[in-house]
């Protein structure tokens, strides 16, 4: 017998090929045994990983027959792969974890959280049309509390991009917009719990199906925006409820290969440096942190995939981690310049006139401010002279986008403050000419 406490009579099986996301699965044959693993893992494995997914297999399969639905992403070589990997080889520890994760599966509806994300892909789509279709959780209707009432709306956190060369899913977050107390204080703690399963779940089918395409073991890549966040940002309710998130991260081995923290600061950057042999190794291997060097040479992923707020070109994060207000403190007698680039998808080739548009605000006092498009050849054209921002009302503009692919530099000058840093709010984006106006 399994460490499952209940056991469910009836056994469905995923056919790997054909299952759409509303087929029938009592229709489904009878066994989802085979003598040897067809997915292509042996190609790439060790002997002795080969031998040791093998073992796991079997030790888990009277714990399988009892799922009232076999999925393939559960009984694939490259799962058993992930789980052996991530626990060290170890075959008892290996197992153990195993069934651990359907015990979490049962307990916690892992089987109708499944169907729900594969239902906003659309009806009659196999598994891996509708991987590719599928809607992010933190997008989905049943998460909208925690965006209305915590994220202004929108999401601070998105997938939207996968990097070209490996196949690799890529999340970014905007942490300063993560308004964790705000959770706390709506009380959707427990909702943003079920939101981090639901992504999990999401990402096991996607890395699944991106795996068996690429007979190549695909994690994702979590790229984490930490500009101007402070330690009230990461407070300890908020840790608390960071924490909890282990609950089902700790089930999914081997679905992360890095994580890239960028624009950290000198002083986290020093506080990283002295005290990250005191983070877990396996973490600690999974964790890359960067300062503010441009991004996309930092992380090697290309401009494409990466967001603007990261010096990135693509356009898909407009209504969410691109979507938030920035935050910049410039100190006193120094100069700020925030770089937005335009690519060539932004010129006026569809027929569209595009414009960037722009705001700067200060809660008080006042800076200097500059807005320059700087072309491939670094020819600079003055978009906005030198102004001043007026603390109740700010500077806004917008310039119709003419030329590129180039970049959009928002320059703040403080220099001429002796002694004072000055806080400053900004947002830019590309707009259509029909909704061309400063942002609010």
């Amino acid at each position: 017998m399994s460490d499952l406490e209940d056991t469910t009579e009836g056994l469905s099986v995923v056919n790997l090929a054909t299952t759409s996301s509303t087929e029938d699965n009592s229709k489904m044959p009878s066994s989802w045994w085979t003598e040897k693993f067809e997915d292509g893992v042996d190609t790439v494995t060790t002997e002795e990983e080969l031998n040791g997914i093998y073992a796991i297999r079997e030790r888990v399969r009277a714990a399988i027959d009892e799922l009232p639905i076999v999925h393939p992403e559960y009984i694939s070589g490259w799962k058993f792969l992930r789980f052996f990997r991530g626990h060290g080889s170890n075959v008892e520890k290996s197992v153990k974890a195993y069934l651990a994760m359907l015990k979490y599966h049962k307990e916690n509806n892992v089987d109708n959280i499944r169907a729900e994300i594969l239902a906003t892909a659309g009806e009659n789509k196999s598994l891996e049309e509708a991987a590719e279709h599928i809607i992010y959780p933190y997008l989905m209707e049943k998460f909208e509390l925690l965006r209305t009432q915590a994220w202004d709306g929108t999401s601070p956190v998105m997938y939207a991009e996968s990097d070209p060369a490996t196949g690799t899913p890529i999340t970014v977050t905007a942490m300063c917009e993560y308004h964790f107390t705000k959770i706390i204080a709506a009380g959707l703690s427990d909702m943003w719990v079920d939101l981090v399963g639901y992504c999990q779940v999401m990402m096991d089918l996607v890395t699944h199906v991106r795996t068996l395409q690429r007979k190549a073991l695909i994690m994702r890549r979590d790229v984490v925006d930490v500009a101007s966040v402070e330690l009230h940002h990461l407070g300890p309710s908020a840790l608390r409820l960071l924490r909890r998130m282990e609950n089902s991260a700790m089930h999914y081995p081997e679905s992360l290969i890095r994580t890239d923290a960028v624009n950290i600061g000198s002083v986290g950057m020093a506080l990283w440096k002295m005290g990250h042999m005191f983070v877990p190794k396996q973490t600690r291997l999974k964790f890359k942190p960067h300062g503010s060097e441009c991004v996309f040479k930092s992380t090697q992923l290309p401009p494409s995939v990466l967001p603007r707020r990261l010096m990135g070109t693509s356009q898909k994060y407009a209504d969410t981690v691109d979507s938030h207000t920035r935050f910049i403190t410039v100190g006193a007698r120094t100069t700020s310049t925030v770089e937005f680039p335009l690519s060539a998808d932004d010129t006026a080739t569809d027929g569209i006139k595009r414009h960037v548009a722009w705001t700067v605000q200060l809660d008080s006092y006042d800076i200097g401010i500059k807005v320059l498009f700087v072309g491939a050849t670094e020819t600079q054209e003055p978009l906005l002279i030198q102004d001043y921002g007026d603390p109740t009302s700010g500077v806004g503009g917008t310039w119709e986008i003419t030329q590129g692919p180039g970049t959009v530099h928002l320059v703040l000058d403080n220099t001429y403050s002796r002694l004072r840093s000055k806080g400053v709010k900004f947002h830019i984006a590309v707009r259509n000419s029909e909704s061309a106006t400063a942002l609010p």
